[in-house]
Parts: C-alpha cells; sequence; structure tokens
C-alpha cells in the first residue's frame, strides 16, 4: 500500500478535504468497453492478456465482472478483468487493450473508432456515422447509415455503407444533427 498525503502540517483543511488516501495495488482492475456483438466471446473466470502501453509484455488477468446492462450513451458493456500485480508494474490510470478469442484483424477492412459510431436516424435498431461534407467553404456533418462488422479493441469494422477514404467525426458525434454546420479541428 502506498499513502498519499493531500495535507500538510499546519495547513487548512475543511470537512471535505481529503487528507491521505492509501492505495493497495496488489491487485488492480482494468475496466474494458465491450460491443454487445462480442459478449458471447466472454464469461466470468476467464482468463485472458492484457496488453498495456507501458510494458513491454501482456499481462494476464480474469474477468471478474460482467455490467449487466450496456452504458445508454455509448451502448457498450463494461467488462472487469482483475491483474495480479505483485511487483507494482501496473500503475493506476495505465492505457491497456485487450483480444477477446482468437481475432486478430484480417486486411484490408475499413476500421472506425467505436466512438465515431452513432445510432441511426430514424432507426433505433441502426447504426450511422457523421461524415464530413464540404459546401460553400462550409463544412457539414451529414449522417450516413452504416452496417457494422467486427469489433477490434476499440475499433470496429463498418462492413457497407462507409468508403475509404471519408472524413468522419470520431468523437461526439451523439451530440450533432444531421447537416449542422461543424469546425474541424486538427
Amino acid at each position: 500500500m502506498r499513502p498519499a498525503r493531500n495535507v500538510e502540517r499546519s495547513s487548512l483543511a475543511g470537512n471535505l478535504t481529503v487528507a491521505f488516501s492509501m492505495v493497495d495495488t496488489h491487485v488492480v482492475k482494468a475496466i474494458f468497453a465491450v460491443p454487445d456483438k462480442s459478449l458471447k466471446s466472454i464469461r466470468l473466470g476467464q482468463r485472458l492478456l492484457v496488453s498495456l502501453d507501458a510494458l513491454q509484455h501482456p499481462v494476464p488477468g480474469v474477468i471478474t465482472a460482467i455490467s449487466p446492462q450496456a452504458d445508454p450513451r455509448t451502448h457498450v458493456f463494461s467488462v472487469e478483468v482483475s491483474i495480479s500485480n505483485p511487483h507494482n508494474d501496473v500503475r493506476a490510470g495505465t492505457v491497456g487493450s485487450i483480444t477477446l478469442g482468437a481475432e486478430s484483424m484480417p486486411a484490408p477492412r475499413l476500421i472506425v473508432p467505436l466512438s465515431a459510431v452513432v445510432r441511426a436516424l430514424g432507426n433505433p435498431n441502426g447504426f450511422a456515422v457523421f461524415r464530413l461534407q464540404e459546401r460553400g467553404g462550409k463544412t457539414y456533418a451529414v449522417a450516413q447509415n452504416i452496417m457494422p462488422g467486427a469489433t477490434y479493441g476499440n475499433a470496429i469494422e463498418v462492413a457497407s455503407g462507409a468508403t475509404n477514404g471519408e472524413r468522419i467525426v470520431g468523437i461526439g458525434g451523439d451530440l450533432l444533427r444531421d447537416g449542422q454546420e461543424v469546425r474541424v479541428v486538427p
């Protein structure tokens, strides 16, 4: 356990101030977002490898919790993976990924971030992305229905409905309206 002190001797602290906290990191929990199409390939107690950006090698983990309900905004399920951390190699906030089943990404496929996919307008069972369209020197977000395919970590295949080279909105599409003017931020 590692203590973290947030208040020093003789400093003023209010009743909501956390004076110190202790964190036990011998087992860390990683939370991953999993789309419903991939739920059939996971189960509680399943062992899998977690690839962490900060480490050179994958670490073993065990699925210890699967959310019974999808997040209403992102439409993905939270999966908790417990990772044994006896040498304190894994730190809080570390970024990582998992591969479910024996999937590997075949080529060539059109892949977009999961965050770019939104519910289709007028079809609660369909999916769409917002592609960028230039008109009269301005940029507009136009809803484009798609057919999703396989998922790969935090990315998803677009089986049909979009073409390679189209510019799409990667984050925040659920806040847009079809035909809304947007400003592209590099």
